[in-house]
C-alpha cells in the first residue's frame, strides 16, 4: 500500500510540474500577442 501511495504522489507531482510549465507557456503567449497589439 505504501509503494502505491509513494507512486501516486510522484505521478501528481509530474502532473503539477506539467500544468505549471503549459500555463507558464500560455500566460507568455497572451504577453507577446498583448505586446503586439499595444505596438
Amino acid at each position: 500500500m505504501q509503494t502505491l501511495k509513494n507512486k501516486a504522489f510522484r505521478v501528481s507531482i509530474q502532473w503539477n510540474a506539467l500544468v505549471r510549465k503549459l500555463l507558464s507557456l500560455e500566460r507568455g503567449a497572451l504577453t507577446r500577442m498583448d505586446e503586439k497589439k499595444s505596438a
